[in-house]
């Protein structure tokens, strides 16, 4: 299918979602009746990842209107880049989605992530012990997903890399309702800053992303 959502914010905020129906071959075809031609990097040899970074092509030139060549690099960290455009992106990809968020003056993460029960197993690894407490209970597998996500999309924010998952991001409690807003601190050498993130579980996935105020 194309586009699967556009949403446009207050302040410049921009975030796109696509759910690939189509084969690499199909968004291929996408493009070029944009009059855009890409050539996938011969190093994708798989049909999903050569499909996902077409997707990433399509989302950037939905989001932006443009019919010119768009150039994503990523610098020493993996923070992505769009030459010859201001602003900042994050972008995340799950099974058949792909998602970005843009904003043209502030810092911004993204996470989307299918959901799985095998998160509980590994959930050691990212909660801390204020966490793990209001993540028990009502709605576990779904927080732990929130959590996750919010704890990637500010290491995706941050930009800057060598982050401790468990140490450097606490997410403080909430109630999970289907999609709302949290808050998160932001740790590092002992200063605290909070963060609002947006969380949204649709279909089978759950998306959350922060912009800086």
């Amino acid at each position: 299918m194309p586009l699967y959502k556009l949403i446009s914010e207050p302040g410049n905020e921009v975030l796109s979602i696509w759910k690939i129906t189509e084969t690499s071959t199909g968004l291929l075809s996408l493009l070029k009746a944009k009059n855009i031609s890409y050539e996938i990097p011969q190093a994708f040899m798989h049909e999903r990842r050569r499909a996902e970074w077409l997707c990433v092509r399509l989302l950037l030139h939905e989001m932006f209107l443009t019919h010119d060549m768009i150039e994503l690099v990523y610098d020493e960290k993996g923070k992505p880049h769009i030459n010859g455009i201001e602003g900042n992106i994050s972008i995340s990809h799950t099974g058949n989605y792909v998602t970005i968020i843009y904003h043209k003056t502030q810092p911004t993460g993204i996470d989307i992530e299918r959901i799985n029960p095998r998160i509980e197993k590994i959930a050691f690894k990212f909660l801390n012990d204020h966490e793990r407490q209001f993540a028990q209970g009502e709605n576990y597998l779904e927080k732990l997903y929130v959590i996750w996500g919010a704890k990637e999309s500010i290491f995706k924010w941050h930009g800057k890399g060598d982050m401790d998952f468990k140490t450097n991001f606490n997410v403080l409690p909430f109630h999970f309702n289907g999609k709302g807003m949290i808050t998160a601190q932001f740790i590092l050498n002992k200063d605290i800053r909070e963060l609002k993130l947006h969380y949204h579980r649709f279909d089978d996935v759950m998306l959350v992303h922060l912009v800086s105020d």
